[in-house]
């Protein structure tokens, strides 16, 4: 069966809650009596020292210095008047104790119990009730002194009787309904925050798991509105920028197989209509249309090399063989490839003329660290672009530079038409053109930037189209982290 989370989180918080009263309580609870009863005691001890104290006293106020035996102590003590305390000194015979009588008439309504006893323990008054009848331990008791003899012995409370009386134990029981009555009010009260707090917690998560179950149907579009500063708010935004991700993946692959069915199917189609001719004899195959049908499968095999090839970089699969190489070099090598077809539509390709703000150039005998096939195949996918949208006479330049924050740059600029600047982003996106009217023989198959930006980010590099410096065309900017420069 299942449980809900909720359920769980409630369940637990409430044994946690009821454990912790219950201990609370019953630690409370025994401190207090341990507390409690030790105040008992010692005020017990206290008005016993105070009773004796006061009927040694009255000894020596009604005797003197002279000595009294036990009897004549406890016969002035059994002559004890019952009159009113106004009255008490004045009309007390004189062999009485009437200082003592007079504290017992005030004790008379208080729950203490008071035993005398001889010097053997054996109980001869009682104030109040005492249960014990048998001879009592004079080491406990507090002595009655005529002279400097014993001539009796005094206990309150709890040192005649173990434990505390009626009254007392109906104090405690008061005050522990009073303990049971507040954890009781704070269990409740406890109960309702936590209900509070699980609804506060499972909300959000109910509606996460609710958009989660929504994109797993493949509803991408769905987001969640939590507004909060917590973890659980930094959860929704982290999945709202996963669904914004998958959504943008998906609108990337439909895009993707719409467009690579649309730049397969274009060949495809004008190879089969030109091979349908031949067959049906409209004309003989000669050398310009066998030409002109290898070209189409070139492009059918430059379309489907650059989609694999992608694909293998997007999905991790492609690894780095790293080498120590001369930038000038390799610049030097990538323009090469291209300079018959520069001269053709007479555009110069010179060296270090576009420097961007703030850039110092390089010497000539910088050494880096990258994979150079790849490299090659960057500075190909820039350059074959620069020279498709340079006019005949235009210029090219090729710059390597140190920026700002030291980081090797390198930036190819042109002086065509150049890149509108809500373009610029966007040009590195597959299979997308600044024109997207242009054909294929114009445009390429418009994943070379795409690839382009793959292998820098496996270098740990960046690219962007950046505003022209210099011949205001397009510029594309590569810069690399200060580590790929080796001197």
């Amino acid at each position: 069966m299942k449980v809900r989370l909720w359920v769980k989180l409630f369940i637990g918080f409430l044994a946690i809650i009821v454990l912790f009263g219950v201990m609370l309580t019953v630690i409370t609870r025994r401190v207090l009596e341990q507390q409690f009863t030790r105040y008992v005691e010692e005020n017990d001890i206290r008005l016993s020292q105070q009773i004796a104290g006061l009927l040694s006293d009255e000894i020596t106020l009604a005797h003197g210095s002279r000595r009294i035996s036990e009897q004549q102590f406890f016969q002035m003590l059994s002559e004890e008047p019952a009159v009113p305390p106004m009255r008490h000194m004045r009309e007390a015979p004189s062999d009485t104790l009437p200082l003592f009588s007079m504290m017992m008439h005030h004790r008379r309504g208080m729950p203490q119990s008071i035993a005398v006893t001889d010097t053997q323990g054996n109980i001869r008054r009682v104030y109040g009730s005492v249960s014990e009848t048998g001879p009592i331990h004079t080491e406990g008791g507090i002595p009655v002194l005529s002279g400097d003899r014993a001539v009796g012995y005094v206990f309150a409370g709890t040192m005649i009787d173990s434990g505390l009386d009626v009254y007392h134990r109906e104090m405690l029981a008061s005050i522990d309904q009073s303990i049971i009555t507040a954890a009781l009010i704070a269990f409740a009260v406890s109960l309702v925050i936590s209900l509070l707090m699980f609804a506060h917690i499972i909300s959000p998560v109910s509606a996460l798991r609710r958009a989660v179950d929504s994109i797993k149907k493949g509803r991408y579009k769905t987001r969640v509105r939590i507004n909060r500063r917590d973890e659980l708010g930094d959860l929704s935004r982290s999945f709202n920028a996963m669904a914004e991700s998958l959504e943008q993946s998906e609108i990337w692959k439909r895009r993707i197989i719409s467009d690579a069915a649309h730049e397969l199917r274009t060949p495809a189609a004008l190879l089969s209509a030109e091979i349908e001719m031949l067959l049906d004899g409209v004309y003989a195959p000669d050398k310009d249309q066998l030409t002109h049908m290898q070209h189409e499968v070139q492009q059918l095999s430059q379309l489907i090399d650059e989609l694999q090839d992608l694909s293998s970089i997007e999905s991790g699969t492609v690894s780095l063989l790293l080498e120590e190489c001369s930038l000038q070099d390799r610049i030097d090598q990538a323009v090469s490839a291209f300079t018959l077809l520069a001269d053709r539509k007479q555009i110069e390709i010179a060296r270090q003329r576009a420097l961007g703000p703030g850039h110092s150039v390089l010497g000539d005998d910088l050494r880096v660290s990258w994979d150079s096939r790849r490299m090659d195949q960057v500075f190909s996918n820039i350059l074959a672009n620069a020279l498709r949208h340079t006019p005949e006479g235009g210029s090219i330049d090729v710059t390597c530079a140190r920026s700002p924050k030291n980081n090797l740059v390198i930036s190819i600029e042109d002086s065509g038409p150049g890149i509108a600047e809500q373009e610029r982003e966007k040009i590195f996106e597959r299979f997308y053109r600044v024109d997207m009217h242009r054909g294929r023989e114009s445009g390429g198959t418009g994943l070379g930037l795409a690839i382009t930006r793959e292998i820098l980010h496996l270098h740990g590099a960046s690219v962007r189209a950046a505003a022209p410096a210099v011949f205001g065309g397009a510029r594309i900017e590569i810069e690399f982290p200060a580590h790929v420069v080796k001197n």
